[in-house]
């Protein structure tokens, strides 16, 4: 069972992308579940405290609410308020409508200290063989409104956070691993800017974590930082500033700041910007070169009707010692998807020099243009429920030469019958 609220603003349950309402699978908030198997069947029920949610206080609110159940077996979805085969369960404007409900005033103010220590020992040392080891820090966050928090961080731990999950690499391209700190979680959708996991101007986990040049990573203990993220009426703002530690002299303590603004619009519609700044604090040798870079960004976003969506973006990196040819970023695409025909055309392109040292980008100097398409077809009769044909192709060429690089197709008809549904049955009581 999935679930998302269109009354608060907070966190959900769900996929990594998608806005200011975005969708976070490694969402962490507070919650007790209980499961059991009944003469019924499997059954679990999950509780989600107020306290972990975003809303209004007050009494006699509505909330839009919506449930999915994946019923595996018979590969089918049924959903508590019924909505569109075009749509899926984060279209939260389908949703029904969860009423009377008596909403407690929330807490402004959330203080979380921590104390750690121990005793280092180490006997190759000539003098002071064992150590006092310890360590101090604070967590606040003051919400100012239901939608706009502002959470503060000195002296960072996060010895707690989940591990990540285990990951085999077998292309020439780096590992994303997703955020799992909880002090960037909170309306990470705000600053979600560009292409997922391909071209992102912000990717909050090069804040505390360095990735040297054969791949390995060095964590930078971060000293204070400060984020106010949220909504102010039709604006979706998130601002950003962090102070990392210098480490062994070998690299140099800097300053992350990052300013994300979007105007929302009529009908699924909004224009955005975004700037990244990583300034250093101390000089190390041979890296003077590296002394800060920088990133600016405009983005749209156009709802025509009800099915169609266009979306583009363009933005440009700044580094002291690469040229100024090729460092922009830039993609539009187009998006027209209804219950029977789904028609997707992108084009994206990224220059040589292009280096957003405080985001993540999967590769440079290409040129990509992408074309898709589904039909679905209901036939009459109890025997096909649905067949849909459809094709993808892409294709990655050099900037400059207009070598092809790469390219993907994929031609692929499917179809869900009454037959076999039926055999999957019959596999699965065996």
């Amino acid at each position: 069972t999935g679930l998302t609220s269109s009354g608060g603003g907070a966190a959900v349950v769900g996929a990594q992308r998608g806005g200011a309402a975005a969708v976070n699978l490694n969402w962490d908030g507070v919650w007790t579940v209980r499961s059991q198997i009944t003469e019924r069947g499997w059954e679990s029920e999950m509780r989600i405290s107020l306290r972990t949610l975003r809303y209004n206080p007050g009494k006699d609110k509505v909330w839009g609410l919506q449930m999915v159940r994946n019923i595996r077996r018979r590969n089918e979805q049924s959903f508590w308020s019924p909505i569109s085969r075009a749509f899926d369960l984060y279209q939260v404007y389908t949703a029904g409508e969860l009423e009377g409900l008596d909403l407690p005033p929330q807490r402004d103010l959330q203080v979380i200290p921590y104390v750690l220590g121990g005793l280092d020992q180490d006997f190759t040392r000539t003098e002071d063989q064992t150590k006092m080891a310890r360590n101090a820090g604070l967590d606040v966050k003051y919400k100012f409104t239901p939608s706009l928090v502002l959470d503060a961080t000195f002296n960072t731990d996060f010895a707690q956070v989940e591990v990540d999950e285990q990951q085999i690499n077998l292309t020439r391209f780096n590992i994303f691993f997703p955020e799992k700190r909880p002090f960037f979680l909170e309306n990470s959708g705000i600053f979600d800017f560009g292409a997922p996991r391909e071209t992102e101007l912000f990717f909050s986990r090069r804040i505390g974590m360095i990735q040297t040049s054969d791949g390995t990573s060095v964590q930078t203990p971060i000293d204070a930082g400060v984020r106010l993220s949220g909504k102010v009426g039709d604006y979706e703002i998130g601002l950003l500033n962090m102070k990392t530690r210098e480490v062994g002299g070998t690299f140099a303590a800097n300053n992350f700041s990052v300013a994300r603004v979007r105007r929302e619009l009529r009908n699924r519609s909004s224009v955005g910007f975004i700037a990244t700044n990583r300034q250093a604090l101390s000089q190390i040798p041979g890296l003077a070169d590296r002394n800060f870079n920088r990133a600016f960004g405009v983005d749209g976003n156009v709802g025509f009707g009800q099915y169609a969506n266009w979306q583009s973006y363009y933005a440009k990196t700044v580094s002291p010692g690469l040229t100024a040819d090729g460092t922009h970023a830039a993609m539009s695409s187009f998006r027209y998807d209804n219950s029977r025909d789904q028609i997707l055309m992108s084009y994206r392109e990224v220059g040589h020099s292009f280096n957003p040292e405080v985001g993540y980008l999967q590769r440079a100097g290409y040129r990509r243009p992408h074309f898709g398409y589904r039909r679905t077809f209901y036939p009459a009769g109890r025997r096909i429920r649905t067949i849909h044909p459809h094709f993808q192709w892409n294709r990655w060429y050099t900037m400059r030469t207009m070598d092809l690089e790469s390219r993907s197709e994929e031609h692929t008809s499917e179809l869900q019958s009454l037959a076999y549904l039926v055999c999957r049955l019959l596999l699965e009581k065996k």
